[in-house]
């Protein structure tokens, strides 16, 4: 459709802002550790899709791609559907919150810090 020619590959910008302005992220890697870029997708409620790679298969809520018509369907099937758009980028909000977030990463800090 005439509204998917806007896709474009920005390098470099305010990830805040840019983030707000998103749909869905697209995050292909097969060199990640513990993909930052992924979980910041997720906490500003954007759908995550990722190629089938274990650092980004390992997070729970993205959405895995195996090909590039995986790829396609699922970026224009959520184009398409704004409801279930949003549904997917609030469990994934919820998901990186709950496990990524300040309280989390301090009770795990406390309990490695604390233990002998």
């Amino acid at each position: 459709t005439e509204s998917l020619k806007t896709l474009r590959y920005c390098g470099f910008v305010d990830v805040r802002s840019f983030l707000k302005k998103g749909k869905v992220m697209v995050h292909l890697s097969e060199f990640e550790g513990l993909p930052n870029a992924v979980l910041e997708g997720m906490a500003a409620g954007l759908p995550v899709i990722v190629n089938d790679y274990p650092a980004l298969t390992e997070i729970f809520g993205t959405i895995v791609v195996r090909s590039k018509e995986e790829i396609t369907f699922w970026i224009r099937h959520l184009h398409d559907n704004p409801g279930i758009r949003r549904r997917i980028g609030s469990l994934c909000r919820r998901v990186v919150t709950r496990k990524y977030g300040l309280r989390e990463v301090g009770r795990r800090l406390y309990f490695l810090l604390d233990s002998p």
